[in-house]
């Protein structure tokens, strides 16, 4: 049963900040957006103190424990910086504050990186455009690279540190001292109907938030499209009576759910049964953690471009969520270079080709397995008939080095970093 809290207007000022926060991160890009959240999520969190001070009366002792606190604060550079900066702003003037924008032209490997100081005025894909304006790509690169654009805002006075990670780190800390007095008071601060905030593991900005991605080819903002899948027991249910009448030699095992490369063949094996039914195959990927069944994720890309947005994003996540191994179905193209025999083709030519676009261009399916050490493949080369009907040739299980499939470059990035 919730209660009402006696520290209600505490609780208010910190459910303030939480949504001023938000709103900056989804201003990002916005200066308007984000510096009128800004100073209200600054004067919001600074309040959080001053409603508690003013409640020292129902409080036993609260000058002694608090001044505790207080100490703790005066030391702390980034506290500090929280109470002068609600000063600057009530008193005196908004906040300093500075932009930079770091700048890469990516495909599945990187251009060398630029660090550029934006005026703070400049909305971020107003500098992306202007930078692409000026340069000049390869055709053959036109519509495989992004230019990404990557914004942080910072104040003069707290130079090491990003605004939105510097609001969290004080969030926390000033939520902890609430905690405490809660405790204090012999409070369960779960039962108080105003606690909205049980988990603040959401005050997390990531370099994907910060950035905004164009195609350098028809120049448009690229935005991530993902649809998240629940494998609960209805779903898997559902997918076996679509799929299990399939009048093909496709064998039955039994997904596991903890391996991913114990789970490959299971995968691959209802990738295909999906292939037959419905003539093509979602960009699908299964992310694992430690306990319980994978997350499934949906993306869809409609370029090359949006593809490698998307795995960037996918990659970010692993870091967020430590997941530890990935696996991606997804539909390839490739080349059979052995038809016209590699010996007439020189090095300079098969790098130039951009085989999604060659006419003699043939279909996979790829189900790939990846872990922080292991990547593990397997491949379903397939034709269609006249009237649309899949025909699968062998399976092929390999373990290729991460080079030849530089879709899973960022994937494997993310997983080494989790460990």
């Amino acid at each position: 049963m919730q209660n009402k809290c006696f520290l209600e207007s505490v609780h208010n000022r910190l459910n303030e900040t939480h949504r001023y926060w938000h709103s900056m991160l989804d201003g990002y890009q916005d200066v308007e957006i984000f510096r009128t959240n800004l100073n209200a999520a600054i004067q919001a969190l600074r309040n959080v103190t001053f409603m508690l001070q003013s409640s020292k009366s129902k409080i036993n002792n609260f000058d002694k424990i608090y001044e505790k606190y207080r100490e703790i604060m005066k030391k702390d550079p980034v506290l500090v910086w929280l109470h002068d900066s609600r000063n600057t702003i009530v008193k005196k003037e908004d906040l300093m504050v500075k932009s930079q924008a770091v700048i890469s032209l990516q495909t599945w490997l990187n251009f060398p990186l630029f660090v550029v100081d934006v005026s703070p005025l400049t909305k971020t894909e107003d500098v992306g455009l202007d930078f692409l304006k000026l340069s000049v790509l390869p055709k053959v690169l036109r519509d495989r690279t992004i230019l990404n654009l990557e914004r942080k805002w910072i104040d003069v006075k707290l130079p090491k540190w990003e605004l939105l990670e510097s609001l969290a780190y004080c969030f926390k800390h000033i939520k902890k001292i609430v905690d405490d007095i809660h405790s204090i008071c012999n409070i369960n601060i779960r039962t108080c109907k105003e606690n909205l905030h049980k988990d603040i593991n959401c005050m997390v900005v990531t370099k994907q938030d910060r950035s905004v991605d164009i195609d350098t080819e028809d120049l448009r903002i690229i935005k991530v499209r993902s649809k998240n899948l629940n494998l609960t027991k209805e779903m898997v249910e559902k997918v076996s009576n679509r799929y299990k009448d399939l009048l093909v030699n496709i064998p039955e095992t039994n997904p596991i759910y903890h391996d991913p490369f114990e789970d490959l063949i299971f995968i691959n094996n209802m990738a295909k049964r999906v292939l037959i039914k419905d003539r093509n195959h979602s960009c699908i990927l299964f992310l694992y953690k430690k306990s319980g069944p994978p997350n499934i994720l949906q993306i869809q890309p409609k370029k090359h471009t949006d593809k490698y947005v998307m795995i960037k994003g996918v990659a970010e996540e692993i870091i967020k969520n430590k997941y530890f191994g990935v696996v991606l179905i997804s539909e390839t193209w490739y080349l059979d270079l052995n038809k016209r025999g590699t010996d007439e083709i020189s090095e300079e030519e098969i790098e130039e080709i951009v085989v999604s676009k060659h006419p003699k261009r043939r279909e996979a399916l790829t189900v790939s397995a990846i872990s922080a050490n292991k990547l593990k493949i397997a491949e379903t080369k397939f034709r269609r008939t006249f009237f649309g009907k899949i025909v699968f040739g062998k399976t092929e299980i390999k373990e290729p080095p991460i080079e030849e499939f530089r879709i899973l470059i960022p994937l494997r990035e993310a997983l080494l970093k989790v460990g």
